[in-house]
């Protein structure tokens, strides 16, 4: 369940279903909720954990909350993700 591409708003498809299932075994969501289109309620969960995990300073925070608003998945966000994931097994 590796995440290896990078995502943005508008995406859909099985890399989309691989980020939600990744969520979904870390918990910030649930299995149900969620389409397999990058969407305003996927992108509300992504900017959630970026902010949680990601953002280390006031204007990281600010950038992310009110500018790119959870609608891009890059390769720090992925390694996050691979990590964690690695861990629970």
């Amino acid at each position: 369940d590796s995440l290896f591409a990078d995502l943005k708003y508008g995406d859909f498809g099985p890399t989309i279903a691989k980020l939600k299932r990744a969520l979904v075994r870390l918990g910030w969501t649930e299995a149900g909720r969620l389409t397999d289109f990058y969407d305003g309620r996927l992108s509300t969960v992504v900017m959630n954990f970026k902010l949680a995990n990601l953002c280390a300073n006031y204007w990281e925070r600010m950038w992310e909350k009110y500018y790119y608003q959870g609608k891009t998945v890059d390769s720090k966000m992925r390694d996050i993700i691979n990590n964690l994931l690695k861990l629970r097994k």
